[in-house]
């Protein structure tokens, strides 16, 4: 096989995604996923930018019109509890835009904890399913109260949103070059 015909990504190097800032990590899943969400049944629709987005940086719509959450994060480690706070976080957001998420998938420049792989590859989810609500009742209060306020069940929403995903995806740095 004659690898000096392919391009440098192929020749067994690593993508230096950590050495991103964090906005260009972000472009760089753009338009990473403007070609892949073809192949995995969607297409972009737009970037939210940083902060205030609900834990969207990317979003995409399937042909159902449903909606795809993408988030960057340059973490070089992604622990379990790293994770379900950032499903937890767009769980409950998603309820108070009353929006119609059913795919999310979480772009890490690191790696995953051994943990989070087992826990992405349970049928019933139950572990992120209680991780994230452990997580939501530590770190995103301002945001359970609010569900509250609008006759929501944080715990509830949470559980309703992570079992109902049609897909749950966290990808590492070598998990994105592949």
């Amino acid at each position: 096989m004659d690898t000096a015909a392919k391009p440098v990504l192929y020749q067994g190097r690593r993508l230096p995604l950590a050495e991103l800032s964090p906005s260009d990590f972000e472009a760089f899943v753009y338009v990473a996923f403007e070609a892949l969400g073809p192949r995995l049944g969607f297409e972009l629709r737009g970037k939210t930018g940083a902060g205030g987005d609900g834990g969207f940086d990317i979003w995409g719509e399937r042909h159902d019109r449903a909606i795809v959450c993408i988030q960057c994060k340059r973490w070089q480690h992604v622990a379990l509890n790293d994770a379900a706070a950032e499903f937890a976080k767009v769980a409950l957001s998603t309820f108070l835009d009353n929006s119609n998420t059913r795919e999310h998938i979480i772009v890490a420049s690191g790696t995953l904890a051994k943990n989070l792989h087992v826990a992405l590859r349970e049928t019933n989810r139950s572990t992120l399913i209680e991780r994230a609500i452990e997580q939501a009742e530590k770190v995103l209060q301002e945001l359970r109260e609010r569900v509250v306020t609008q006759g929501g069940d944080p715990s509830g929403v949470i559980r309703e949103y992570i079992a109902g995903l049609a897909r749950v995806e966290v990808w590492d740095g070598d998990m994105f070059d592949v």
